[in-house]
C-alpha cells in the first residue's frame, strides 16, 4: 500500500512542476491573425510597458507573433520588426517626458 502511495504523490509532485514550469516559461507563440490584429497588439504592449515602466516589453524582439500577412501567408516575427514594418523602418521608442519622468510611447 505504501509503495502505490509513493507512486501516487509522485505523480502528482511531477504534475505540478510540469504545470508550474509551463507557466513560468510557456508564453510561447502568441496566434494573432491578421498583419493589422499583430500591429495593434504590439502597439498595446508597448504603449503598457512603456508607460509602466519606461522600458520596451521584455520580449519585444522576440519572434514570438504568428500572423497571416496579406498575400494570406503564415509568418511568425516579433513585435520589434511587425512595428518596424508599420512605421516604415522606425522602430518605437519611449519618449521621457521633460521634468515628470513620465515615459509616453512613440509608436
Amino acid at each position: 500500500m505504501s509503495f502505490a502511495l509513493m507512486i501516487v504523490v509522485a505523480a502528482i509532485v511531477i504534475i505540478v512542476v510540469a504545470l508550474v514550469m509551463l507557466t513560468i516559461f510557456g508564453g510561447g507563440m502568441q496566434s494573432v491573425g491578421s498583419i493589422t490584429s499583430a500591429q495593434s497588439s504590439c502597439s498595446l504592449s508597448y504603449h503598457a510597458a512603456c508607460t509602466t515602466t519606461g522600458q520596451p516589453p521584455s520580449d519585444w524582439a522576440i519572434s514570438n507573433k504568428v500572423y497571416t500577412d496579406n498575400s494570406g501567408k503564415k509568418l511568425q516575427n516579433s513585435c520589434s520588426f511587425i512595428m518596424k514594418l508599420a512605421r516604415s523602418g522606425g522602430d518605437c521608442s519611449c519618449v521621457r517626458l521633460s521634468d515628470t519622468g513620465v515615459y509616453s510611447p512613440d509608436c
